[in-house]
């Protein structure tokens, strides 16, 4: 079952949401700016935010029927009956609050509208999959 989870955080696909943050960190070492907390609380957020879209595209693809069982490409835990649906939707939102709490952190290194980039980010997060027009979907 922890397997079916960690699967499910998409661990592959982490770089991908990491890689901003560490292109930003090296400009401000660069401009010899760099400050480690809020690097690493950017670090966190990036990671937090990442693996709450994976856990939403687990979630959203099995409720709307886009993921059958035996699918190619990696596993869903939500498909195959490993990882029960409320769960994973829990856990979405669970990891996507607790990204938000980290977000706020940086409200004490930078200014107020980082909120509004926040609440963008975890917004999209969540269309990636869940919204109106999601771009999880491939046809």
């Amino acid at each position: 079952m922890i397997r079916s989870w960690i699967e499910a955080m998409r661990l592959r696909t982490l770089p991908v949401s990491v890689a901003g943050v560490i292109a930003g960190t090296a400009c401000a070492v660069i401009l010899d700016s760099f400050k480690p907390a809020p690097a690493i609380a950017c670090l966190v957020f990036a990671a937090l935010a990442q693996i709450a879209a994976n856990f939403g595209n687990e979630y959203y693809d099995y409720k709307n029927g886009i993921d059958r069982k035996g699918r190619a490409g990696f596993r869903r835990g939500v498909t195959e009956g490993e990882i029960d649906p409320k769960s994973m939707k829990a856990a979405t939102y669970s990891v996507l609050a607790l990204a938000a709490a980290v977000g706020c952190t940086m409200l004490l290194f930078g200014p107020w509208w980082l909120i509004i980039v926040g609440v963008l980010i975890m917004i999209f997060a969540l269309a990636y999959s869940a919204g109106p027009y999601p771009l999880s979907i491939t046809d």
